[in-house]
């Protein structure tokens, strides 16, 4: 350590490892939640803008029939 010590380099902080290493518990938590939910939309939605929940295809004639009324 003496010699990166010439180079001005010195150990963190704990509260400088800790921001490095990805804030705290809150920060986590969020960033789960976002990944959760880009997850699901990728399950659900086909790609082209249309996000459908499991519809039959009768639901989904019907659906598309009444929508663009």
């Amino acid at each position: 350590m003496k010699s990166l010590e010439n180079f001005g380099v010195c150990e963190l902080k704990k509260l400088e490892v800790k921001e490095i290493n990805g804030g705290n518990i809150w920060g986590r938590l969020v960033r789960a939640g976002i990944a959760a939910l880009a997850a699901l939309h990728d399950q659900v939605c086909d790609g082209e803008g249309r996000c459908e929940m499991s519809l039959t295809p009768n639901q989904s004639a019907d659906y598309y029939k009444y929508r663009a009324m």
